[in-house]
């Protein structure tokens, strides 16, 4: 009999013929024991169902017991709500002598009418359920992939002491005289520009990621973060925070470093209008003169093409570390230069799946190794 219960318990929280398994029954059966009694649950209007048939199916003093059903396979349990093997329709199901309207029918969440709202004697729980990450699976590979820019660079503004040198120094002049030289610190800064269109809403939590992920992984001085406008009609522009309302908006010449020492990474899905008319490409032309510039795609591979943000590969060769998108040596990776020629300017599309953020880290970054010729 206990088995029997089980089965109907089942079948009543199953949804479209799918049974639940053990640990979703268990889970289901211990929020149920926290609802409020008059809850509309499938489990109350089956029981509520389930009670003149089991009054009439009660035997009389004297009377011998129905037999039980075998419980050896499912084509002899009840069918659940929405099978439709037993050749009855949704909402019509034969259960407790009375067909279920097709509001009761399933597994959803039913209004409760005032007249059988009831307090529960139980105190609210607050829970607190996580989200899924964006990079989930993939934020510990992408760490690693960002070591090659964890590069040191002389510093002109600020010195250190040369414990060496002022040693050697010392021992051979005999005066307390200090060497200083220049400090290191990390190459590279980091300007993220986050376009923060309607449709970029859906990827707001990829944006914050990156952000952290760039701030943990060690390889820039300074991560600023900007958002991008890239639908109003004019050009693009940059504000001071994503998603942040109404901000002053000014020109990506802002965000340019003469100096080469800041890399543009620019996190968008490619739908709007300044991708598609061509004035994002041109300003991303124009940024790739004086550093390096990356741009990172928000959708799948398999999507690119439908966006305005669309690649194809290339064979990119750089001669030194942090170089300016237009000194990239760029080539067909199968037919020679005089077939296939490239004239623009690289501009490298990165995938937040990670599987060639690597690739790309380490052309950005190549180690600085001697380089010897053989005669």
């Amino acid at each position: 009999m206990t088995g029997t219960v089980l089965h109907r318990v089942r079948d009543a929280l199953s949804g479209d013929g799918e049974l639940l398994d053990a640990e979703e029954l268990r889970d289901a059966l211990w929020l149920a024991a926290r609802l409020p009694p008059a809850a509309a649950t499938a489990l109350a209007r089956l029981a509520r169902a389930a009670e003149p048939a089991a009054a009439a199916a009660t035997p009389a003093p004297g009377e011998p017991a129905a037999a039980a059903p075998f419980e050896g396979g499912d084509e002899h349990r009840d069918s659940p709500p929405n099978d439709h093997r037993n050749g009855t329709t949704p909402g019509a199901t034969a259960t407790g002598g009375g067909a279920l309207t097709p509001q009761e029918d399933g597994l959803h969440a039913a209004p409760v009418l005032p007249s059988q709202a009831a307090l529960s004697d139980r105190s609210a729980m607050t829970v607190r359920a996580p989200g899924m990450k964006a990079l989930d699976g993939t934020e510990l590979r992408l760490g690693r992939a960002l070591r090659p820019l964890r590069q040191l660079r002389p510093d002109a503004l600020r010195t250190e002491l040369d414990v060496d040198a002022t040693v050697s120094a010392m021992a051979e002049t005999g005066l307390p005289d200090a060497v200083l030289r220049p400090a290191r610190t990390r190459w590279l800064d980091l300007a993220v520009l986050v376009d923060d269109g309607v449709s970029m809403l859906l990827w707001q939590r990829l944006a914050g990621e990156v952000r952290a992920l760039m701030e943990r992984c060690g390889a820039f001085r300074d991560v600023r973060l900007h958002g991008l406008d890239s639908r109003t009609p004019g050009g693009p522009r940059l504000t001071g925070r994503p998603y942040g309302g109404r901000d002053r908006a000014r020109p990506m010449s802002t965000v340019l470093d003469p100096s080469g020492n800041t890399l543009l990474l620019v996190v968008s899905d490619g739908v709007g209008r300044a991708w598609r008319d061509g004035t994002m490409h041109r300003e991303l032309d124009r940024a790739a003169v004086t550093g390096p510039v990356a741009v990172l795609h928000a959708l799948p591979p398999r999507l690119w093409a439908g966006s305005g943000i669309d690649a194809r590969p290339w064979r990119v060769t750089t001669r030194r570390r942090g170089a300016a998108n237009r000194s990239w040596h760029v080539e067909d990776p199968v037919l020679p230069p005089e077939l296939a020629p490239y004239d623009g300017v690289p501009v490298p599309v990165l995938s937040a799946e990670g599987s060639d953020i690597g690739t790309w880290a380490s052309s950005s970054a190549p180690p600085e190794r001697p380089w010897c010729s053989r005669s």
